[in-house]
């Protein structure tokens, strides 16, 4: 699995000849496409799109869609991601400015690589390292400059930087406790 992070904040998660993008920018594409954030009335987009709660598994991949609700309003619906591929658990977390409800966290179970992207000016970053401490993921990934200013002082490390993240389910198996990266387009 290659795991990238484009311009426009958008992740790219390449399994074979598989391509799931979530929240992508107008150019990007991909077999999967993961929306986090959606106006309402909610529409049918096309086959390959999905951007509300729910269960689905498309072509192999499942997909765990949670409503969440604290960040959602009458406009917009917020929704998180697990996507299990290649045994392999992916959280997404997007825009978050609210604390998680602990009820929230549990419904996750367990996470392997868990992808934030925040506004410092909403989440405050003692909030944000505790989530991560408390969710355990074995890596995390800042998707924007915010998230990684607000984990690295939550967390008290700085983020290893890279321009992508190779990763195969043997890479998660140390118990060296949680890695910090930023993925950052060159």
């Amino acid at each position: 699995m290659v795991i990238r992070v484009a311009p426009s904040g958008g992740i790219s998660c390449e399994i074979s000849d598989f391509r799931i993008v979530v929240d992508p920018g107008p150019r990007e594409r991909g077999n999967l496409i993961l929306r986090t954030s959606a106006e309402l009335p909610l529409t049918d987009g096309s086959p390959e799109t999905v951007n509300h709660a729910g269960e689905y598994e498309i072509s192999g991949i499942k997909v765990i869609g949670f409503a969440m609700e604290s960040e959602s309003d009458a406009k917009v619906v917020r929704t998180a991601y697990l996507v299990v591929a290649d045994g392999i658990n992916l959280c997404f977390l997007d825009g978050m400015s609210k604390e998680l409800e602990d009820a929230f966290i549990e419904k996750l179970g367990e996470v392997d690589v868990l992808f934030i992207s925040a506004d410092k000016k909403t989440v405050q970053p003692g909030k944000l390292g505790a989530l991560v401490k408390e969710i355990e993921p074995h890596i995390v990934v800042a998707v924007n400059e915010a998230a990684s200013e607000s984990l690295t002082e939550g967390l008290g490390k700085k983020p290893e930087m890279a321009d992508r993240l190779v990763l195969k389910r043997k890479d998660l198996e140390s118990d060296g406790g949680t890695k910090f990266l930023w993925i950052k387009e060159k």
